[in-house]
C-alpha cells in the first residue's frame, strides 16, 4: 500500500508539473479589472479568474453564485486582456478574438441576442482586436488597423455610430482611425489617436437622455481641446488624460468639456476612476495616489503599497504589484475583494490565491492539488 501511495504521489506532482509546463507556452502581463460589484484577474499563463457578485452570471464559472475568493473562468485559456462592466466581462483571446459572458439585456454581450450568458460566448462579426474596454452596459474593441467598434447599450450616443440604437452586434465608430488607445466610462466613450488627440463620444448632457429630434452630429466623436496625450481613462461621469509630462487632465463628459489639471497629480503612467468619480493614479516609481475628485481642493492621498504595475476601480479598487500579489479595498458587499469575506476595507489587503506566489504569478496550484482538482483537458494549450 505505501508503494502504491508512492506512486500516486508522483503521478500527482508529475500531473503539476506538466500544468507548469504547458503554462509556460503561453504567457502574457497579468491584469486586473473591476466591474460594478465584481473582479477580474488574468493570470501570466493566459487564464482568468473572477470573484465577488454573480447575480447575472458575470463570473462565467457557469453558476449564479456569489464567490468571495477567486474561481476560474473554465475553458478559457490564451487571454490577453480583460475588461469588466457593470454585470458583465469581456476577454481577448491571443487570436484576436472577444468573448464576453454576463447580463446581455442591453446586447452588452455582442453575440446577436439579449440572453444572459454564465459562461463565454464570442462576440460576432469581430476580429484582429488588440484592445477592448468596457463599463456599466457598453462595451469598445480596437482593432489591429486603427479603427474602434462598439456595441451594448447607446442611449447616450456612447457607441459613436451617430444613433442612440442599441446594438447586440459591433459597430463601427464613425470617424475615427489611427487609434491606439480606448476607455469606457458611464455613457460615453473615449479614444486616443497617434497623434496625440483625444476624441469622447456619448453623455451629451450629464445625467440624461439626449432631447429628440437629436442632431446625429450630437452623437459622433468630437475631439477634446487638449494638448498631445500619452493615456486616457474613464470611469463615472469622469474623462481623463495623461500628457507627456506625467500631469493629470480631466474634465466632465457632457458637461462643460474643457479639460482642467487635478491637483497634486504628477509623474503618473496609469489611471483609474471610481464610480464616484475618485481618482486612482499610478506613478511611474510604483506608488499610488488618491484624490477624492478632479476638482479636490486637498492634495492626493499616498497609499501604502509599493511596486504597483496595474490599478483597477469601480466601487472598489484592485492594485496588481509585481510579485503578482492582487491587493483589493473598498466596498464588499458581494465579495469583490476577494479575500472570503464581505467586509469592507478601507486599506489594502491581498486577494485569496489558490497559488504558491500570488494569484497572478504562479501556475503551480498550492500543495501539487493537480490530482484532486483537476484541471480542464488542455487548458492551458
Amino acid at each position: 500500500m505505501k508503494k502504491l501511495c508512492s506512486v500516486f504521489v508522483t503521478v500527482c506532482l508529475l500531473a503539476a508539473v506538466w500544468s507548469v509546463s504547458a503554462s509556460a507556452s503561453f504567457s502574457v502581463e497579468p491584469a486586473i479589472a473591476a466591474g460594478g460589484n465584481h473582479s477580474v484577474a488574468l493570470a501570466g499563463n493566459g487564464t482568468v479568474w473572477t470573484f465577488g457578485d454573480n447575480n447575472a452570471g458575470q463570473l462565467g464559472d457557469g453558476t449564479r453564485f456569489r464567490r468571495t475568493i477567486p474561481v476560474r473562468v473554465p475553458e478559457l485559456r490564451k487571454v490577453t486582456a480583460i475588461a469588466a462592466g457593470r454585470t458583465h466581462t469581456l476577454a481577448l483571446r491571443s487570436d484576436g478574438t472577444v468573448w464576453s459572458w454576463g447580463e446581455n439585456a442591453h446586447g452588452q454581450l455582442g453575440d446577436g441576442t439579449t440572453v444572459t450568458r454564465t459562461l463565454p460566448v464570442q462576440v460576432q462579426r469581430l476580429e484582429n482586436v488588440i484592445a477592448i474596454a468596457s463599463h456599466d452596459n457598453h462595451n469598445l474593441a480596437l482593432r489591429s488597423d486603427g479603427t474602434v467598434w462598439a456595441w451594448g447599450d447607446n442611449g447616450r450616443g456612447q457607441l459613436g455610430d451617430g444613433t442612440l440604437v442599441t446594438r447586440n452586434r459591433p459597430v463601427r465608430v464613425q470617424n475615427l482611425d489611427n487609434v491606439t488607445a480606448i476607455a469606457a466610462g458611464w455613457g460615453h466613450s473615449l479614444a486616443l489617436c497617434d497623434n496625440g488627440s483625444v476624441w469622447a463620444f456619448g453623455n451629451l448632457q450629464t445625467g440624461a437622455l439626449p432631447t429628440q429630434p437629436f442632431d446625429p452630429a450630437d452623437v459622433l466623436p468630437r475631439r477634446i481641446d487638449l494638448g498631445n496625450a500619452i493615456a486616457i481613462a474613464a470611469g463615472g461621469t469622469t474623462a481623463v488624460a495623461i500628457r507627456s509630462n506625467g500631469t493629470v487632465w480631466a474634465w466632465t463628459n457632457g458637461g462643460d468639456e474643457v479639460p482642467a489639471q487635478v491637483r497634486g497629480l504628477n509623474g503618473v503612467t496609469d489611471i483609474a476612476i471610481a464610480a464616484d468619480n475618485s481618482i486612482l493614479a499610478r506613478r511611474t516609481d510604483g506608488h499610488l495616489r488618491w484624490s477624492s475628485s478632479p476638482s479636490a481642493q486637498q492634495p492626493p492621498a499616498t497609499l501604502e503599497l509599493e511596486n504597483v504595475v496595474a490599478i483597477a476601480a469601480n466601487g472598489h479598487s484592485l492594485a496588481l504589484t509585481g510579485d503578482g500579489v492582487v491587493w483589493a479595498w473598498g466596498t464588499n458587499r458581494h465579495g469583490q475583494l476577494g479575500d472570503g469575506s464581505v467586509v469592507c476595507r478601507d486599506t489594502p489587503e491581498p486577494v485569496h490565491s489558490p497559488f504558491r506566489r500570488g494569484l497572478l504569478n504562479d501556475g503551480l496550484p498550492r500543495h501539487a492539488r493537480a490530482c484532486a482538482e483537476p484541471l480542464p483537458q488542455g487548458a492551458f494549450e
